[in-house]
C-alpha cells in the first residue's frame, strides 16, 4: 500500500494465488485508491487493508499519513486533526501529541463529545440548567424522579462534577460576581 500526504491510501499492483488446496490459480489486481469510509469512533476516515498471512485490518487514514511522513507514533502520543476535521487528512494538517493537547484542541474546535453532544448523554444543557437552577429549593430525590436521572447525577451537577460547562443561573452567577469582586477588593 501507499500513502500520499493527501491522506489517500493506494493498494499497490501485485500478483498473488487465489483458492485453497492447490486450486484456483494465480490472479493478477491492479493499483487502486482505496475507499474511505467514516469509523464510528469520531468519524476517522479509515480502509481496510489486508496483509499476507494475516486478518484484514482497518487503518485509520490520519495514522497512516503520520506514520508514512512523519514516522511511528512516539510513545503517549496520539494523531492530532489541526482543525478538528476528522475527515481532513492532509499531512500539513496532522501531528503527532498528547492526548491532553488533543482534549484541548477539541474544546477550541467545538468537537468534543461532552454534554448533550455525548451519545451516552440523558440530559441536555437546557435540562442542566433547569437543574442548577432550583437546586437550591428542591431534594436531589425530587430532581432525580422529575429529570429521570440517578440521586447521584443531580449531586454531581450540583458540586460541578458533571456539566461544568453549563454556566449557573443568572442570579447565581450574579450572587459568586459580587463575592468575587469584595474578595478582589480585599485583596
Amino acid at each position: 500500500y501507499e500513502v500520499s500526504d493527501l491522506g489517500r491510501i493506494r493498494s499497490m499492483e501485485r500478483v498473488a494465488n487465489y483458492g485453497r488446496w492447490g486450486v484456483g490459480g494465480i490472479r493478477r489486481y491492479k493499483s487502486k485508491v482505496r475507499a474511505l469510509a467514516p469509523t464510528g469512533e469520531g468519524g476517522y476516515l479509515a480502509c481496510i487493508v489486508e496483509v499476507p498471512g494475516a486478518k484484514p485490518v482497518s487503518i485509520k487514514a490520519h495514522i497512516a499519513v503520520l506514520h508514512a511522513f512523519v514516522g511511528p507514533c512516539p510513545p503517549g502520543m496520539e494523531g492530532c486533526h489541526g482543525d478538528g476535521h476528522a475527515e481532513n487528512n492532509r499531512l500539513d494538517n496532522l501531528r503527532w501529541d498528547t492526548k491532553s493537547n488533543n482534549n484541548r484542541d477539541k474544546e477550541k474546535h467545538g468537537t468534543a463529545q461532552k454534554g448533550s453532544k455525548n451519545g451516552a448523554a440523558r440530559l441536555n444543557e437546557e435540562q442542566v440548567s433547569e437543574i442548577k437552577r432550583r437546586i437550591s429549593s428542591e431534594t436531589l430525590k425530587v430532581l432525580g424522579d422529575e429529570f429521570g436521572v440517578s440521586l447521584n447525577t443531580i449531586w454531581r451537577i450540583k458540586h460541578d462534577e458533571m456539566w461544568q460547562h453549563v454556566p449557573p443561573p443568572p442570579d447565581k452567577q450574579e450572587a459568586m460576581n459580587e463575592v468575587f469582586a469584595s474578595v478582589a477588593g480585599l485583596l
